[in-house]
């Protein structure tokens, strides 16, 4: 709701009231334990599946010959082969005195959650004038509240006292869907998080500061007040009030805040944090020449978490003729670090990667170097803001009435970049400092931390010395050095009014010519390895630095369309957009003797919307997005089989909107 009120002195008093409210519900597919690959056969991975030598189900598997398993032996005839008393007998199966390890095991219940999620906005304001200044000021509050209950959740602790049953009672592991009761472990959690902004500013200007030639220079300048917190509650079993701790086996004593007692979930702390910035700002509009405009700004910045930043920006408008522009701007940028990544606690996540050590000693046709591993961080108090600047060259084209062309030359140049090493790049130091020390190096990178068994599944060369698999890798959130991307927007907008109604249209390429990402330190020390002569050639790329482009959702081209008719209380929209092709990084194959990548194809969606107005404004929608039923092209080494941060797999869908403003 929109409020306006002339106060009787001629100040203008504007409110704002805004509430946003939503329930989604939803229900997925059953969950399984953390942790897949070769850690799992041996109890390794983050949350170990073991069915224990008491579980009633187990007891009754047999072998070929109608001996229990649990009761299999081997005996060893040793010295005397006609004496038995120095025999040495020794289980035949279950070789590790606690049970069986179960690679992968879905449960029969359904995942399913309910979110609600609750905005406010609420904003007064006040604006006027006097003399020739107009001033505006305004104090801003919002929040966004959601609470989300996850159902059908298991608890290890839970699973680990059916499995343990002798008798009937006891979950079974060995028979398919629907021959369990899960209630006896089944539990319900929640998350809760809360996001709040506080925010006052006032601001004055003026088009009229003094006089130039070409017009009159325009001035604004103005301060602001911002408070942002946030808060992130995780349900006790998540959090570490309620603990699971591994009982047995290679994760003995693995409690929180590496494993959680939620199956398929990491544990997660409450987190929570807050930031107060003052900001001061100002802006001049210059008419240099009648057919010449320029803009100048500045901005100053001071937070109470990562200190202070002082940006300015400069633009320049020629327009020669009526149908053509030509604009120029320069500009300085910082983004101040998410709060989640300065104040989050020690957080730990079951990732699949590779381990590139035992790919490099086992060969490319291994098939266990891949696999589930912890991977570590926290947030890191003493990240600094990325500092960029960003130029552009563009030229704007109006031949005919009512159509424009655009091409826009651009280049951004950001410093400090917020990011991680990366999983995949630890282990391949971790192999570079290993070959580089030979077979007395045992240490490697010392935020790779393995297990203390050496993987016996590797026949491993003399220059390495043998190692276990990995259990942990910290990944800490750092500022990285400097990344460059640039590129040319080309865009081309057209409408026509005419008795059957209103058409538009609008087509924009964005073309990328540079993603380049600088390596230092040690990402500088991969990166020179892997090239040819280097002891990584061929081995594995470093990911993340260098050459960026084409690579891991980095595509060359995007293309995005609009076109729209429009006649009384109708209209109809199309939509579109195509994604080109780029290659995945972490897929390699030999083919013909060349070392050769994944190539993930390009996807193009359409959407269609028809909408009518009723005579009281509201507004109805039926929307039916990607038209065509287009399924995401594969990329073979993520977990959904698609690259989700550019690529979506819903399928044909649709909804309807209601919509009104009162």
């Amino acid at each position: 709701a929109f409020i306006n009120t002339q106060l009787d002195n001629g100040v203008e008093a504007y409110s704002e009231i805004g509430i946003y409210n939503s329930e989604a519900v939803q229900v997925v597919f059953p969950g399984t334990t953390l942790g897949a690959g070769s850690c799992a056969k041996s109890g390794s991975c983050t949350q170990p599946y073991l069915v224990p030598l008491s579980n009633y189900w187990l007891q009754q598997l047999v072998d070929e010959n109608g001996v229990k398993l649990v009761d299999a032996t081997d005996t060893d005839d040793n010295d005397t082969p006609d004496d038995p008393s120095d025999d040495i007998t020794t289980p035949k199966y279950i070789t590790n005195g606690l049970g069986l390890y179960k690679a992968t095991h879905r449960f029969d219940t359904p995942r399913g959650y309910n979110s609600h999620r609750t905005t406010i906005r609420l904003l007064q304001g006040f604006r006027g004038s006097f003399d020739k200044w107009d001033w505006d000021s305004a104090v801003l509050y919002s929040q966004a509240k959601s609470k989300q209950n996850n159902t059908g959740r298991h608890t290890m602790s839970g699973m680990d006292a059916a499995l343990a049953l002798d008798t009937p009672d006891a979950y079974n592991p060995f028979c398919g869907p629907g021959c369990n009761d899960e209630s006896s472990f089944l539990t319900t959690i929640f998350r809760t998080n809360t996001t709040s902004l506080y925010m006052l500013d006032f601001k004055i200007s003026t088009g009229d500061l003094f006089e130039l030639p070409a017009g009159s220079v325009g001035l604004l300048m103005g301060a602001e007040w911002r408070r942002e917190r946030y808060t992130d509650f995780r349900d006790p079993r998540m959090n570490g009030e309620i603990t699971y701790t591994v009982p047995v086996g290679p994760k003995a004593g693995l409690t929180f805040p590496l494993i959680s007692d939620i199956v398929n979930s990491s544990a997660t702390p409450n987190s929570s944090g807050k930031r107060t910035t003052y900001s001061f700002f100002t802006e001049l509009a210059i008419p240099v020449h009648e057919t010449i405009d320029a803009q100048l700004a500045l901005r100053y910045e001071d937070s109470n978490d990562y200190g202070d930043a002082t940006v300015g920006k400069i633009a320049i408008g020629w327009q020669p003729i009526d149908q053509v522009k030509v604009r120029y701007s320069f500009s300085e940028t910082f983004r101040a670090p998410a709060l989640i990544l300065v104040n989050e606690g020690f957080l730990g996540r079951s990732l699949s990667a590779t381990d590139h050590l035992i790919r490099y000693a086992a060969g490319e046709d291994v098939d266990d170097d891949y696999y589930s591993m912890q991977r570590v961080t926290e947030g890191n108090p003493g990240l600094e803001p990325e500092y960029g600047e960003n130029e552009s060259l563009g030229l704007v084209i109006e031949p005919v009435d009512n159509l424009i062309i655009t091409l826009d030359k651009w280049s951004i140049e950001t410093e400090d970049t917020v990011g991680v090493f990366g999983m995949y790049n630890a282990t391949l130091l971790d192999t570079l400092i290993r070959l580089e020390g030979g077979a007395t190096e045992c240490t490697g990178n010392p935020n790779v931390i393995r297990s203390d068994v050496v993987e016996d599944d590797v026949t491993w060369p003399t220059n390495l010395c043998p190692a276990g698999l990995v259990q942990q890798v910290n990944d800490y959130y750092v500022n990285n050095d400097t990344r460059t991307i640039e590129g040319l927007d080309t865009s081309i907008l057209y409408s026509l009014d005419t008795e059957y109604g209103d058409f538009g249209f609008k087509l924009v390429h964005v073309h990328y010519d540079t993603k380049n990402q600088e390596a230092g330190g040690d990402a500088a020390l991969l990166s020179q390895a892997g090239q040819p002569g280097g002891i990584l050639e061929g081995a594995a790329p470093v990911r993340g630095v260098d050459d960026l482009l084409g690579l891991n959702g980095s595509i060359e081209d995007k293309y995005t369309m609009k076109m729209s008719w429009r006649k009384g209380p109708y209209e109809v929209l199309v939509s579109g957009t195509q994604w080109g092709e780029f290659f995945e990084s972490s897929h390699v194959e030999t083919i013909d003797g060349v070392r050769e990548m994944w190539v993930v194809d390009s996807m193009t969606m359409l959407n269609l919307t028809l909408g009518y107005k009723f005579d009281n404004d509201l507004r109805v929608r039926l929307q039916v997005k990607n038209l065509e039923d287009e399924r995401a092209p594969l990329a073979d080494e993520t977990f959904s089989m698609y690259w989700g941060d550019l690529h979506t797999d819903f399928g044909r869908n649709y909804n309807i909107e209601f919509y009104k403003k009162f």
